[in-house]
């Protein structure tokens, strides 16, 4: 059961968003989970009730249609809102290049590996360090990037084949 609720001391806006809970939540977790993962999704769905509190009033005289989709609006809606703070804090997080001048010579293979990365294009660029830098699945890129998933795992299977030909020598170069 979601936390919140301990601490509303009105019985009538407690039981329902009790009910509102029971009845939608389990959907509003599933529309949640098309973007973010398990524990970020309940996170986004315990925000949109924890905004729904001074709202109780207004949300009463709604119709059921309408509440429900006020409650799965809201629910995607923060969804993006967690997943565009964890793609900027992604982004952030980032080290710097390191300056030739500074890197060992046992570092040419890295080196030369970040410059054919920052010579990709902005899809191919972003979907490499977003997976294997940061961390994020293919899915949560996909909804970043607002492409298909599968198109998102093609774009980068080509480009790890085209970076290691590159580095390997093997580009007809």
């Amino acid at each position: 059961m979601l936390l919140f609720l301990m601490t509303i001391e009105d019985p009538e806006k407690k039981d329902f968003l009790t009910n509102v809970y029971h009845q939608y939540g389990e959907g509003m977790l599933r529309i949640a989970l098309q973007y973010l993962q398990q524990a970020d999704a309940e996170d986004a769905v315990q925000d949109v009730f924890v905004h729904m509190i001074p709202l109780v009033k207004k949300l009463q005289r709604l119709k059921e249609n309408e509440l429900k989709a006020y409650l799965l609006v809201c629910t995607k809606n923060r969804a993006c809102s967690i997943l565009r703070k964890k793609k900027q804090l992604a982004e952030e997080a980032l080290p710097e290049p390191v300056p030739v001048r500074e890197a060992a010579p046992d570092t040419d293979l890295m080196l030369s590996l970040r410059e054919e990365i920052e010579r990709l294009p902005s899809p191919a660029q972003e979907i490499l360090v977003l997976h294997d830098l940061v961390g994020f699945s293919y899915r949560e890129i996909a909804a970043m990037l607002d492409m298909k998933e599968d198109s998102v795992q093609k774009l980068a299977k080509r480009t790890k084949k085209k970076i290691e030909r590159k580095l390997l020598g093997k580009d007809g170069e």
